[in-house]
Order: structure tokens, then sequence, then C-alpha cells
């Protein structure tokens, strides 16, 4: 059942217009950068994440994988699914298991996006010397705050039922750290909190968090979480839908 729902979510035909346009967007910001030399488009790579690659991910998360928590509606099948007695909680699991998954492959994709990119353009290989350490940082950060956000994203489309409410809701939690500057915000204010409190700064990788913040972000992420989650299964209880 697994296989069946991530195929669902790969086979959405707007994959392969996202990719081609990530590739796109990433070429013409290499190409563009490497008029300034090797030095710009080994910074511009080690960027990807800051804007075009969270962006990418954020994207596919809101517009294409949570889209499965609603396509039973739209396949008018969701009371065929409501009237089986036992499933519908492992029908569930297993499709924000899907949506963990599919949003790992995208972010796999896009390092690859990202390394090919940076190997076109290179005019040598003396500059790749340090780069899979700061790749396989990102990477993680990245895979980490994907997995964040596709639960909590997912957790928001099954409280709402909208596929439209979920893009508005985590839309603006996660573009929020876009908009706010970092450094000029104090330590654990609502602002310091909308700027790093929703998966999107993790996913970027901008900067390295305060070792002192770590425990407080933890905490957070794991508070936030756990009530979404909460909520989430004693609702879908009360509508009979698990």
């Amino acid at each position: 059942m697994l296989l069946w729902e991530i195929r669902k979510i790969i086979g959405n035909r707007w994959n392969l217009a996202f990719i081609l346009c990530v590739v796109s967007l990433w070429g013409a910001t290499l190409y563009l950068s490497g008029q300034a030399g090797s030095y710009q488009i080994y910074n511009r790579t080690l960027s990807f994440w800051h804007v075009l690659g969270s962006l990418s991910v954020g994207f596919f998360i809101l517009f294409i994988s949570t889209r499965i928590f609603i396509s039973d509606k739209e396949d008018q099948v969701k009371e065929v699914i409501l009237a089986t007695r036992y499933g519908k909680g492992s029908l569930l699991l297993t499709r924000m298991l899907a949506v963990i998954t599919c949003s790992s492959i995208c972010i796999a994709t896009l390092t690859i996006i990202q390394v090919f990119g940076f190997i076109l353009f290179i005019p040598n290989e003396t500059d790749m010397v340090s780069l899979p350490l700061h790749l396989s940082r990102a990477l993680l950060f990245a895979l980490i705050g994907g997995t964040l956000f596709s639960i909590f994203a997912a957790c928001v489309c099954l409280l709402f039922n909208s596929q439209t409410a979920t893009v508005i809701v985590c839309g603006f939690l996660f573009g929020m750290t876009y908009m706010l500057r970092s450094d000029l915000l104090q330590s654990y204010s609502l602002l310091w909190l909308l700027d790093k409190g929703f998966f999107s700064y993790l996913i970027r990788a901008k900067g390295v968090v305060m070792e002192l913040e770590w425990p407080f972000l933890l905490s957070w992420y794991g508070c936030l979480l756990f009530l979404l989650i909460s909520a989430t299964i004693k609702i879908q209880a009360r509508r009979h839908e698990l």
C-alpha cells in the first residue's frame, strides 16, 4: 500500500514541469553567476538551499504531496474509505509515510540538480575540495526540515480538509523566514519564532543556530508537532474518519 501511495504522489502530472522549472532556474542562475568567475558559482552552489532549493521543497510538499490527503474526495471514493471499519488509521499512517518519503526523494533530486549544475558550469575542480562537507550538512538539515514540515502540512491539511487552506496557513508560516531579517531579531521573540520555528529555516540551512538556542527549538518543534498530531487524531476520530 505504501508503494501505491508513493506512486500516486510521484505520478502527479505537475512533477515533470516542477523539475524542469527548477533545472531551468538553477541553470540560468549558475550561467549568470559564471560571468563573475568560478568563485561566484561556488558561492551560488552553497546558497542553493537558501532560496531556490527550500522554496522548491515547500512548493512540492504543499502543492503536490499533501494533495494525497484530499484525493479520496476528488476521486469520489471517500464514502467507500469511510465505510471500512478497520484500515482508516493504517491508511492515514501509510499516507503520512508516503508524504515523508516523497519529500526526501524530492530533496535528494534537488541535491542531484545542485551538484550536476556545479559540475557542468565550474571551469576547474580545485573548488570542489570543501564542497562535499557543505553539501552533506545542507542535505542533512534539509531532510530534517522537510520531514518535519511534511508532517506539519499533512496535519494541517487533515484538520482543514482543504488543500487551499493548507497552502495559505502553511505557506504563510513557511515564508516568514524569507521576509524577516534574522540578524535583527531579538532571540525568543515572536518574530524570532516565526523566523526559525516553522521548519523552513532548517531547510534553508542558511546559518548555524546558536548552541544555546537548539534546546529551545527542539522543544518547540516537539511540542508543536505533538499538539498538532493530537488535535488531528482527535478531530479525525470525531468525524469518524479514523
